[in-house]
Order: C-alpha cells, then sequence, then structure tokens
C-alpha cells in the first residue's frame, strides 16, 4: 500500500451521546461498510478505539475517538464516510474531481446516497446542481469534469464535441488495441465489433512486460 492511500483512507469518529452503548460493528454498519469490509478491517487489524487495538464487538461510550484504516480497495468508501470527494481543481466554473473506483457518478436506484452527485452536494449544499462532462463508469477510478452552472455546461459540452477536451489514461494492457465499438441491444454497454463505429485510440508506451 502507498503512503498516500493509507492517509486518505485513515477516519476518525468522536462518538457521541446518541451512539454511545453500539457496538463497533453496529456503528460502521450504519456509515456504509459491508460485512466484507468490516471483515478486512478486522483482518488487517485496522480498528482502534482510544489508541488501543478493538474488535467489533467492543461497546461504544461517548466521547471514545473510533480510528478506523481502510485499505485502498476502499477509496470510495472512505470519501463517502468522510463525507469529501478528492477535489483536484476548482474555480468559480468548474470542478474536477478524481472520482475513486466503486462509486456511481450519478445517483440511481441503485446507488440513491452513495454516487458522487450525493458527496458533492452534501459539501457545497443542496442547492448545487453538478452537471458532469463525458461520463465514467462506476468501476473506473479518474477524473470527472464537472460544471458549475448551465452556461459552463454548454461551453464544455461544446467543446467536447469539438474534441477540444482531452484525457489521457495509464492503463495495463493485454494484446494489440485494434478495435472498433458497436453498442449491445437493450444495454448501456459496448464491444468490439466489426460493425461498429469506427474509434481511434492514440497510446504511447511506457513499459512493456510479457504479454502485456
Amino acid at each position: 500500500m502507498r503512503y498516500n492511500d493509507l492517509m486518505e483512507n485513515e477516519l476518525t469518529f468522536t462518538i457521541t451521546a446518541d451512539d454511545d452503548g453500539k457496538r463497533i460493528k453496529d456503528f460502521l454498519s450504519g456509515k456504509g461498510l459491508s460485512r466484507r469490509e468490516l471483515s478486512r478491517l478486522l483482518q488487517s487489524r485496522g480498528i482502534t478505539l482510544n489508541g488501543e487495538p478493538a474488535g467489533l464487538a467492543r461497546a461504544l461510550s461517548e466521547g471514545d475517538s473510533l480510528r478506523i484504516v481502510l485499505s485502498h480497495r476502499d477509496t470510495a468508501h472512505a470519501q463517502r464516510l468522510s463525507g469529501k470527494a478528492e477535489i483536484v481543481y476548482e474555480d468559480e466554473y468548474l470542478l474536477v474531481v478524481n472520482k475513486p473506483r466503486g462509486m456511481a457518478v450519478h445517483s440511481s436506484r441503485e446507488h440513491r446516497e452513495d454516487d458522487l452527485g450525493t458527496l458533492l452536494r452534501k459539501m457545497y449544499g443542496k442547492k448545487f446542481v453538478m452537471r458532469v462532462i463525458g461520463r465514467l463508469d462506476k468501476d473506473a477510478a479518474g477524473l470527472v469534469l464537472c460544471s458549475k452552472d448551465r452556461k459552463t455546461a454548454a461551453v464544455l459540452s461544446a467543446m467536447k464535441e469539438q474534441n477540444r477536451i482531452v484525457k489521457e489514461y495509464a492503463a495495463l494492457t493485454e494484446g494489440v488495441l485494434t478495435y472498433t465499438l458497436d453498442k449491445i441491444a437493450n444495454d448501456t454497454s459496448y464491444v468490439g465489433s466489426p460493425d461498429g463505429k469506427p474509434c481511434v485510440t492514440r497510446y504511447a508506451v511506457q513499459e512493456e512486460f510479457t504479454g502485456y
């Protein structure tokens, strides 16, 4: 684990009277952690209560300091729990947010309170309306460009249509990237297809491995 990953995923909670007497397991479950994530926390000894290692069955008291260290795989949950998105750039017109893997951009039936839009509204207030330029899948991590008003959204959308907005990714690939895209019927996914629309991928090899 990188040092930065560890620092970003350390969270400390000060227990209030409302949570007095709760078990650590119930408290963290209420914050949105799944049973699998709680199990990983226990196995990695990532829970301390008032500076001492603690298990999930320990009871909490008002004024306690509960600290957890999530693994780098749980960056999305760390942001949700802390209530803060990772803002890479911001001015009066737009935001650039580093979206972690596992976090949906927009709310939906499956993601009503754990999406990026909800997180940003909690940070900026209920009146904040996020307009994402482009898209990024839930299971993809990367930068998301958001406008703060309709005029900026229109300008950025026009720039995107004119191919004036460029994204660069670092990726580990297998094989040769020569394909076209075609939409699957009744699905939101895309697959390689000889009948699809032509697309261009420009890339530079940074390092080579056997078969990759």
